[in-house]
């Protein structure tokens, strides 16, 4: 037997409207952070995404159901964003790491007396 629900078709609309907008604004927001190369944020964006898509679907399945709802996204989201942001250390540390041993070799190069200093004209 189906379980049937009451539904409210405005709500649904007005609040379809309004993450239809909240879309195009993070869109923008998005957009902006990566062209100031804003990094590592990818993760973070998703799950504040997902999290309005829930909280703006309160009014229309109720608290209970979007709890329920929450609770699944989390458990699976979690090990996701918890690698995500690990992996994203990782690589930061590695490129600063290889940053770093670049710079020290320029300044080995420069410094008098050594043998890998370019000669004099």
């Amino acid at each position: 037997m189906m379980q049937s629900m009451a539904f409210d078709w405005t709500v649904f609309g007005l609040t379809l409207a309004a993450l239809v907008f909240f879309g195009i604004c993070y869109a923008l927001l998005i957009n902006w952070m990566s062209k100031k190369q804003v990094n590592g944020q990818t993760a973070y964006m998703v799950v504040g995404g997902v999290a309005v898509a829930l909280i703006a679907s309160i009014p229309t399945f109720g608290l209970f159901t979007v709890s329920i709802l929450f609770s699944y996204f989390a458990g699976c989201g979690l090990p996701m964003v918890i690698e995500y942001g690990m992996r994203v250390h990782a690589e930061q540390r590695k490129d600063l790491e290889a940053a770093t041993a670049i710079a020290k070799e320029a300044i080995e190069a420069e410094e008098p007396g050594d043998d890998k200093q370019a000669p004099d004209r």
